[in-house]
């Protein structure tokens, strides 16, 4: 989220990065490619590139992660030569993201402006699925090594140094969804969709680790995106084509809301103070074009 406008990656007509005003939704493209994933911080927006080409290789190399002005203007690459660059998250520390995609490849890359060159910050990652960080620690999560999403697992590590914590194990997570991780208010938080259609749930645990693990929802139908604050995390059912979900839950009561439904096939969310943005796919029949919503709860 930039302070004026939201960028999306619009995955259609060949990949496209799109500021989208606040203001009045007028739409203008600022780069396009095999993006992945995009970030904001710091009057600056990234983003990561897949590879050029998905299809000259199964396991591309040509990855990459790029920062320009919040209008597109002086982009550069920051990373070359990533595999498989995927989920990102910028901070004051520094810029983290996700590279390869296999069951022993994973790695979490760092580039702080202190780093003379980007360098493995968690490596040896069974399927990285997705990625978060507050002001102490990085989170991501897994699919696991099995490759059916039965042992995935939620993981932190300290910025600082220090070794990776087990937050979370066997959480299942059949597809991953690659936007299933979020920190707030030094817990974090993860939907992992289950091996079924209706076994999705919604957790929480001490972003330190070693807590106990808070279910927040079950029965979720392929629970994906999530986002939290102070009293409420947010999450999308991804439903079975027309009948998506957007609830929350509250942090002390349990108490789950749902904020929008009939949804076609939505994907992710954002939470820019008290206000949601959530895009959504669409669907072919009926005949729904995929956008970008704005709901003030």
């Amino acid at each position: 989220m930039g302070s004026d406008s939201v960028y999306v990656v619009d995955y259609g007509s060949g990949g496209r990065l799109l500021r989208i005003s606040k203001a009045n939704g007028t739409i203008t493209p600022i780069a396009s490619g095999n993006i992945w994933d995009v970030a904001v911080f710091g009057g600056a927006v990234y983003w990561t590139t897949w590879t050029t080409s998905m299809t000259t290789s199964t396991s591309p190399t040509d990855g990459k992660v790029t920062r320009a002005a919040l209008d597109g203007t002086s982009s550069r690459d920051i990373a070359t030569g990533q595999a498989t660059a995927r989920g990102l998250v910028v901070d004051a520390d520094g810029a983290y993201w996700i590279t390869g995609n296999g069951a022993t490849d994973g790695v979490i890359m760092r580039l702080a402006a202190t780093d003379a060159a980007p360098f493995p910050f968690a490596t040896m990652q069974a399927s990285l699925d997705a990625i978060a960080a507050d002001v102490n620690n990085v989170y991501w999560m897994t699919l696991g090594a099995i490759g059916d999403g039965s042992d995935g697992a939620v993981f932190s590590k300290p910025k600082r140094g220090g070794s990776i914590v087990s937050i979370a194990t066997m959480q299942h997570d059949a597809v991953g969804t690659g936007i299933s991780v979020a920190a707030s208010g030094g817990k974090v938080f993860w939907d992992p969709r289950g091996l079924g259609s209706t076994d999705g749930a919604v957790r929480s645990a001490a972003g330190a680790g070693g807590g106990p693990i808070t279910e927040l929802a079950s029965n979720q139908v392929r629970p994906q995106g999530i986002a939290a604050d102070s009293s409420f995390v947010y999450w999308i059912d991804a439903g079975n084509g027309t009948d998506g979900l957007l609830q929350r839950a509250s942090l002390t009561t349990k108490t789950i809301t749902q904020l929008a439904g009939g949804l076609a096939n939505p994907e992710d969310l954002g939470l820019d103070g008290a206000v949601l943005f959530f895009g959504t796919l669409g669907s072919d029949n009926p005949r729904i074009p995929g956008g970008l919503y704005r709901l003030v709860p």
